[in-house]
């Protein structure tokens, strides 16, 4: 038995359907750099197998954070490039240190 959540994000006026950018990591806290142009859109998300981990954001804003009944922590969030940043760091910092957490983004312009 298991569950997830989905994750839905409308970007409007885009030059491309492909992202610009991707990043992931799969560190205790991931850590995701990404070179960002000015109005460059990113959505991150992340998970940990640690339930009720709450999430600490650097770069980004964190728009849910929930477990599921499997005891897995998922986030997500997005951020808006307001200057060109080469690179940008965006963080997840877990709560709490398990072994198998996962941070991935995508930016598209």
């Amino acid at each position: 038995n298991s569950s997830s959540y989905c994750h839905i994000w409308a970007l409007y006026d885009l030059t491309s359907t492909s992202a610009t950018v991707t990043a992931s990591s799969t560190a205790s806290d991931p850590s995701l750099n990404m070179n960002m142009t000015t109005g460059d859109v990113m959505v991150i998300g992340g998970s940990t197998n640690a339930g009720g981990a709450s999430v600490t954001a650097t770069g980004w804003t964190v728009r849910i954070t929930a477990t599921d009944a499997m005891s897995v922590t998922q986030t997500a969030g997005d951020y808006t490039a307001t200057s060109d940043e080469s690179p940008r760091t965006f963080t997840i910092d877990f709560s709490t240190a398990p072994s198998k957490n996962i941070g991935l983004a995508a930016a598209w312009r």
